[in-house]
């Protein structure tokens, strides 16, 4: 089996179009991949850090405190796999101030919980919204 995914629809019939007809090798379906919620969806990510490298042990609550020390927080939130329902091994801090974004940036670079260090950027660049921010691995 091969699978294409195509921009639009009109796409996927001038394919199913082209590769279909008398002599026709392949079996060819149409299906929709129901799109994922992401996090982005409803939120300002302006105000939010991608948080990387984090310790498979390390809770919200300790990801919170850490991180209100740069600013008001108003959401962390941890990415589990939703199958063996284990941390991924990242997550996102939400601040209230979009100031706060930046100054994560600068002075979590080396930031260390659990024996790990961190990795702190922008989450519209680490969800690849906006290419132009800089995160904090040298960027």
């Amino acid at each position: 089996r091969a699978y294409a995914q195509l921009s639009d629809d009109k796409q996927a019939s001038r394919v199913v179009e082209a590769l279909s007809g008398p002599g026709a090798r392949f079996k060819i379906e149409l299906f929709k991949v129901p799109e994922r919620k992401r996090y982005r969806q409803g939120r300002d990510t302006s105000k939010t850090v991608f948080v990387g490298n984090l310790p498979f042990d390390i809770t919200e609550q300790e990801l919170h405190d850490a991180f209100s020390k740069i600013g008001s927080v108003q959401s962390v939130r941890l990415v589990y796999d939703k199958e063996r329902k284990e941390l991924k091994g990242f997550g996102f801090v939400e601040f209230d101030e979009v100031e706060s974004v930046q100054q994560a940036i600068a002075e979590f670079k080396d930031l260390e919980l659990h024996g790990k260090r961190l990795r702190v950027s922008a989450a519209e660049y680490a969800l690849g919204e906006d290419r132009s921010a800089k995160g904090g691995d040298g960027d």
